[in-house]
């Protein structure tokens, strides 16, 4: 005769063994970013990448595996022109530069 305890423990097993494919967020979507191979990524809404654990053997973090976070969108067009830097607040000299300078 099978125990209760061990027919709980021979359902709850199957049970996670069925449901565990259906957890596609622990993989996280499938993107490229340049510069970023490998990568785990754990929003590609808002750019979120970490680093795989393979890189974890040292205390030194590789600059290509450093974590990315951005926290809002990024712009999809850019206009040189009306993009502008401004400097000020406690600057001794304050100034304003637009992107179309650097050029």
């Amino acid at each position: 005769m099978i125990s209760r305890r061990d027919f709980l423990t021979a359902v709850s097993g199957a049970t996670v063994a069925a449901l565990l494919p259906r957890f596609t967020w622990a993989s996280g979507p499938t993107i490229e970013v340049p510069g970023k191979a490998g990568m785990i990524v754990r929003s590609a809404r808002f750019l979120d990448l970490e680093m795989p654990p393979e890189f974890f053997d040292s205390w030194l973090t590789p600059v290509p595996h450093f974590f990315v976070r951005n926290h809002m969108h990024e712009p999809s067009t850019l206009d040189a022109d009306s993009c502008r830097l401004s400097v000020g607040g406690e600057a001794e000299n304050p100034f304003t530069v637009n992107l179309s300078e650097f050029e």
